[in-house]
């Protein structure tokens, strides 16, 4: 069984699957020429040596926002990528520098194409039949040919009682020719302590710093920057915390390209079952 770290569509930063760290975890290539290169960072955290190979495919995401992997097609990044090296074995600690270029066969269209790039670590030589807990780290590939038009419709906000927590969501269309992303805030307020002005809470939001927490509120967070492909409708589904029960102002303010959020959506949490 091999564990999927499908982390390159969503953070910033480095992905991580088993030993195995990868910076950085997506790519978005501007095609404004004949070809593009690239290059990622592949680092062993373990401390035993692994074998890996690397692979592109054609993805899409299913209703439930899950990775899929697509058929190719001539207008797909997965068709249009050369990577060396498809196949190296790395010390732990070390790293390896994996490049690849951008090559397209046919004269793109305008807008978003996609590849999925994949580092699969292999079973040791020694032991070829070892296939437990082997890692497979997936990075995402955009590539995008202008004019790219991003355009969001939000058609719904809501927020409810999960398995005992609450969750957020939000209901987004991607009318444009390339993915839409959340870039929005939220925080958990007793509704007695909710000082009343949407959106005008300040949350710092700094590469490798948390969330601070507003005074006076019970949690506060960043909304996961799920993609929304081009020509899709999606519900975003995403955890707010658990909360002891009570009555509370969920705050939940950004944008979605040019689609504004404020929002303060009343939520009661009942008294646990006896």
């Amino acid at each position: 069984m091999r564990r999927l770290a499908w982390v390159g569509l969503l953070l910033a930063g480095a992905a991580w699957g088993g030993g195995i760290a990868v910076s950085p975890p997506r790519f978005d290539i501007e095609l404004t020429g004949p070809s593009a290169a690239a290059s990622l960072k592949v680092v062993n955290l373990g401390d035993a040596p692994l074998r890996l190979t690397v692979s592109v495919a054609n993805f899409t995401l299913d209703e439930e926002n899950r990775l899929q992997l697509a058929p190719p097609s001539p207008q797909s990044a997965d068709q249009w990528l050369v990577v060396t090296p498809l196949e190296f074995s790395l010390e732990p600690g070390k790293s390896q520098t994996v490049r690849f270029a951008v090559r397209p066969r046919v004269p793109p269209e305008p807008g978003e194409h996609r590849a999925m790039l994949f580092l699969e670590e292999q079973p040791p030589e020694n032991r070829p039949f070892a296939t437990l807990n082997l890692a497979k780290v997936g990075v995402g590939v955009y590539v995008n040919v202008p004019p790219v038009v991003r355009q969001a419709v939000v058609h719904c906000v809501d927020v409810r009682l999960v398995g005992g927590q609450l969750a957020g969501m939000l209901d987004i269309e991607s009318t444009g020719n390339a993915h839409v992303r959340p870039q929005a805030f939220y925080v958990v307020w007793p509704r007695d302590r909710f000082p009343g002005k949407v959106g005008t809470r300040a949350i710092q939001d700094l590469p490798g710093s948390a969330v601070k927490v507003p005074e006076g509120a019970s949690i506060a967070g960043v909304v996961p920057d799920i993609p929304v492909l081009p020509g899709t409708r999606r519900t975003l589904r995403f955890p707010l915390g658990l909360v002891p029960p009570g009555e509370y102002v969920v705050e939940l303010w950004g944008k979605v390209e040019g689609e504004g959020l404020a929002w303060a959506l009343p939520v009661t949490v009942p008294e646990p079952r006896r």
